[in-house]
């Protein structure tokens, strides 16, 4: 199962021994139950996921309705953009909506890979690249096709 995130980044970059063997030992692989929150409104998002498993659905609550927003599949990264400075308290709900394998990770984590391994800071700016310009697709068809 963990090569799955080692599969995803051998798409964005050719890694080496050294890269491969400290990403999977810096991966934290964590399960949870349908149900289960990753994150609810209000709190601080410190960590992002990669999913390996499962789905997760994102939702806010409109005048105590959940409203949602998004779903997170398999090979695809969960990222609050409210995590960027200045940190804000988020404004919707990551949960679990099947059973999950989720590789959780935090800025530290990865503030420690890219001290060892620079290559990675600029497979890190990918990812987010390609998380952003998935979420602006989504956008501009939630827009066009309503």
């Amino acid at each position: 199962m963990q090569n799955k995130l080692i599969q995803y980044f051998s798409e964005l970059i050719v890694l080496s021994d050294e890269e491969r063997q400290d990403i999977e030992e810096s991966m934290v692989v964590k399960e949870y139950r349908k149900g289960d929150y990753l994150l609810k409104e209000g709190q601080i998002a410190s960590d992002t996921y990669f999913v390996m498993k499962g789905l997760v659905r994102e939702f806010i609550l409109l005048e105590g309705e959940e409203k949602t927003t998004n779903f997170y599949s398999e090979n695809q990264w969960i990222i609050s953009l409210d995590m960027t400075a200045p940190v804000q308290p988020s404004v919707h709900n990551w949960v679990c909506a099947e059973d999950c394998v989720l590789v959780a990770g935090n800025e530290r984590m990865s503030i420690e890979l890219f001290q060892r391994h620079p290559r990675l800071e600029a497979v890190s700016r990918m990812v987010m690249e390609k998380t952003f310009a998935a979420q602006q697709q989504q956008l501009t068809s939630y827009i066009t096709d309503s």
